[in-house]
């Protein structure tokens, strides 16, 4: 069931994609597509930096040793 469901996303993901072909040759769309890519990629890097935010959460175990909990905080 689940290959099923798999193909079948992907057959409709192609077919969205071949109709689709002519916007996706056209330079504005994917001048806005890196622009929408760079402002969601990089803002909340930038806003963790800014405001001293550690990237990774750690922990500890049961017998005291740190592991990182956590690779991006929620915050």
């Amino acid at each position: 069931m689940k290959n099923i469901i798999l193909f079948t996303v992907l057959g409709v993901f192609l077919a969205l994609l071949a109709k689709s072909r002519p916007a996706l040759i056209e330079p504005p769309l994917w001048w806005m597509i890196s622009i929408l890519g760079y402002v969601v990629c990089t803002s909340g890097f930038i806003f963790s930096e800014l405001h001293g935010m550690p990237m990774f959460k750690f922990d500890r175990d049961a017998y005291g040793n740190n592991y990182i909990g956590e690779y991006f905080m929620r915050q």
